[in-house]
């Protein structure tokens, strides 16, 4: 029996004590009932709480993609509880779709939780930090209101994602990598409700501990770090419209740290100036909606003038 494919996981011992393990599958296929079966194929990439996989589901003769919770502590559950919640109950052009969800046999001595969902080629990071692809204005433009516009629905079901970076934004490839037209936004583990109508509908609270960390810091706003240290700083969908900025000019340029320069933005400062607006230290100077800024982008001229 073949045992190659693997999750490290992380639990805690019944003595407190934080413990890794390898948590080998029983078998290089798994089910979600017992006539859906999908095969393991390649590991794709891990993150803070999950792995992902590609996998091939034989009667819809379709590829996927599974994601795997490998730090199995009782937050990180119902995060994954609450990840399936929005993406199961949400649905829009720009959020990742999801198919299936379940739970998988592996050697650990308790079942781990999976969501199946559409397979994407690439994303952002990987076009930039693997491939060295900038993106052109015309294509900061393009995903850019995909981005937004995917972001406004979120807010007005009450939901913000506080994980905004370039990794969670997925991009359709064609069958050779390369990206095509269509973005989606992935990777609600750090999600939560901010408004009494998103509580009422999605039941979830703030699941962070006192001094947890929210978010990849290139990318976080000023009041996610706040946050960290003091629970009670509010945190809402203008932290999204920050973070977004901030992913727009490192599509652009690459650069994901330091102050916009205006020499680096082929737009002739257009783009720049959108930035700069969403990048604002104070919430209230940003723009107030993802809405407004998918507008602004719209309005933005894709002639390039920079040589």
């Amino acid at each position: 029996m073949e045992r190659s494919k693997h999750l490290v996981c992380e639990y805690v011992d019944s003595d407190g004590r934080k413990q890794f393990e390898r948590a080998y599958f029983v078998e290089n296929s798994f089910s979600s009932d017992a006539t859906t079966t999908y095969r393991l194929n390649g590991f794709i990439a891990k993150g803070g709480n999950g792995a992902v996989f590609r996998c091939y589901h034989a009667q819809a003769n379709e590829e996927f993609a599974v994601k795997f919770l490998r730090v199995l502590d009782k937050v990180r559950r119902e995060r994954f509880d609450f990840e399936y919640l929005v993406l199961h109950d949400l649905e829009h052009p720009n959020v990742l779709p999801i198919y299936d969800a379940g739970l998988v046999e592996t050697t650990h001595r308790t079942p781990i939780p999976f969501i199946v969902t559409k397979f994407f080629a690439t994303n952002v990071a990987r076009e930039i930090r693997w491939k060295n692809l900038l993106f052109s204005i015309a294509e900061v433009k393009k995903y850019g209101k995909q981005m937004c516009e995917a972001l406004h629905y979120l807010h007005t079901q009450g939901i913000v994602h506080r994980d905004i970076k370039p990794g969670n934004f997925l991009i359709e490839g064609d069958k050779d990598g390369n990206r095509m037209d269509r973005l989606v936004i992935s990777d609600f583990g750090l999600a939560k409700t901010y408004t009494e109508e998103g509580a009422n509908r999605f039941w979830r609270g703030d699941m962070t501990a006192t001094d947890e960390r929210v978010g990849s810091v290139p990318w976080m706003s000023p009041e996610l770090f706040r946050y960290a240290e003091e629970k009670n700083v509010k945190v809402d969908h203008r932290s999204d419209i920050y973070q977004v900025g901030k992913v727009l000019w490192y599509m652009h340029t690459g650069n994901e740290a330091g102050i916009p320069d205006r020499d680096d933005d082929a737009s002739g400062g257009q783009l720049l100036d959108i930035v700069v607006k969403a990048i604002q230290t104070k919430p209230e100077k940003r723009f107030q909606t993802a809405h407004e800024m998918s507008e602004a982008l719209d309005r933005m001229q894709e002639l390039e003038v920079r040589s």
